[in-house]
């Protein structure tokens, strides 16, 4: 058959077309709605992919940011960033704490915990266990050369006999990350990470 160059080129853009909507047609799925895990387009989880594992699972000396977003999921906070709002909001603490400048050029930042906080044993989570992670923060001897300076600001720790709950941190200098660091961190359980004690004997001051 001969076919003039008007026709045989029309039936080139016609075969080019076709072919285009069986390989898009090829790309959808299979009418079943189901991936591999076997759940639908209605299933209401959400599966986040990370590049990389962990490096550590440790809140305190952790050095990358796959580890820092597991460890938000596993240790909780006294405030984190809301991440709609870029605002930062109380978590284990009752409110966002106040802030006092004194007379030397430092801060007075207070916080309350939560009533209902508690670890998983039940014990109510106390300014004990804040000054414990903190304790820990800044042990020498802890391998988080990393995190160490974003608190080197606080120099003490005070405590409330009558409200074991509230306590205020002692800082040295106005610092624009103040309020930031003296609560986005992962509070340790005192009693299960130190059971003997052993960092009773050292204060934050001593730090």
């Amino acid at each position: 058959m001969n076919l003039g160059k008007t026709s045989l080129k029309n039936l080139l853009s016609a075969a080019t077309a076709a072919l285009f909507a069986i390989t898009i047609s090829s790309c959808g799925n299979s009418g079943d709605n189901s991936n591999t895990q076997g759940s639908t387009k209605t299933d209401p989880d959400v599966v986040v992919h990370e590049l990389s594992d962990a490096d550590k699972l440790n809140p305190i000396t952790y050095t990358d940011a796959s580890a820092g977003y597991t460890l938000k999921n596993l240790f909780q906070s006294l405030l984190e960033i809301d991440f709609n709002t870029l605002e930062l909001v109380p978590v284990l603490a009752k409110e966002r704490p106040t802030i006092e400048e004194t007379p030397e050029g430092g801060l007075r930042i207070t916080y309350e915990i939560r009533e209902e906080a508690a670890w998983d044993n039940g014990e109510s989570i106390v300014a004990d266990d804040i000054e414990f992670t903190l304790k820990v923060i800044k042990n020498p001897r802890v391998d988080n050369p990393q995190n160490k300076p974003y608190y080197e600001f606080i120099t003490d720790f005070v405590k409330y006999p009558d409200n074991p709950k509230k306590f205020t941190l002692v800082c040295k200098s106005v610092y624009i990350l103040a309020e930031a660091s003296s609560g986005d961190y992962g509070v340790l359980p005192r009693y299960s990470y130190d059971p003997q004690g052993l960092m009773d004997e050292f204060t934050v001051k001593d730090l």
